[in-house]
């Protein structure tokens, strides 16, 4: 969902033969999808965005590769219609679902680090030098510094979830902030407990306690990839029941 600065995607030299490789447009959009797609599922908004999915709005889509949104739908249907992405569209925002995601990204794309890893630890090569442990090397400690940034911890995520279960609001903005959540971690500036209290005071001063509100400040952060929370653009105005 959102972009980063941080973190990597695989891209192998056979892009180059790729049919939209000198579409530079779609090229562009493409690329960026790789990067804002979610790494793990995630909620957003009361819906399950899965892994190799990616929330947008045609608008910011457009902004954020200094594209038109004529040239941004041009290139989803250039997308589409070679079975690189599939699109599903809602009033509020798009959800693209990239096939063969995990050619491009992800924890499990990481098999030859993870081997080494593996083939270096302590049980492995004791069984293989006389019960004798090897000095870890400069490699295998990467790898494992990889894999602990990419790969959120279970008690992280336990921890979050605590805190929001002993948040009062309601489930709709629960879930926002749960997408929330979700896009800061793939933008490789994940949330800790004590930034995730701050930002829900932060949200509870923007949208003066009112659920939609806050429901909409997190939408447009999360389609928009910020890494804050910020007023609603051009305020809100709550829709008539």
């Amino acid at each position: 969902m959102g972009s980063g600065t941080g973190g990597f995607i695989k891209l192998h030299r056979s892009m180059l033969d790729w049919g939209w490789y000198r579409d530079g447009s779609t090229a562009r959009v493409f690329l960026h999808l790789l990067l804002t797609a979610n790494w793990e599922a995630s909620d957003f908004l009361g819906r399950r965005v899965e892994r190799g999915q990616a929330v947008f709005g045609l608008r910011s889509l457009g902004k954020q590769t200094g594209l038109s949104i004529q040239q941004v739908r041009t290139a989803l249907g250039h997308l589409k219609s070679t079975n690189e992405i599939t699109l599903e569209t809602t009033n509020q925002y798009s959800v693209a679902t990239i096939l063969n995601f995990g050619k491009y990204q992800g924890c499990a794309e990481a098999p030859r680090e993870r081997f080494e890893a593996e083939a270096m630890s302590p049980a492995t090569n004791a069984q293989q030098t006389g019960n004798k442990p090897p000095t870890p090397s400069k490699k295998n400690k990467n790898a494992e510094k990889k894999k602990k940034r990419f790969c959120a911890s279970g008690a992280e995520k336990e921890t979050l979830e605590r805190v929001l279960e002993g948040w009062t609001a309601t489930e709709a903005v629960k879930a926002g902030m749960r997408a929330f959540i979700g896009m800061r971690a793939h933008s490789s500036c994940p949330l800790r407990a004590e930034t995730l209290k701050a930002a829900i005071a932060q949200l509870e001063r923007y949208s003066r306690g009112d659920a939609e509100a806050a429901a909409e400040i997190l939408r447009q952060s999360v389609v928009g990839g910020y890494r804050g929370l910020f007023p609603v653009k051009g305020g809100y105005a709550a829709q008539p029941q």
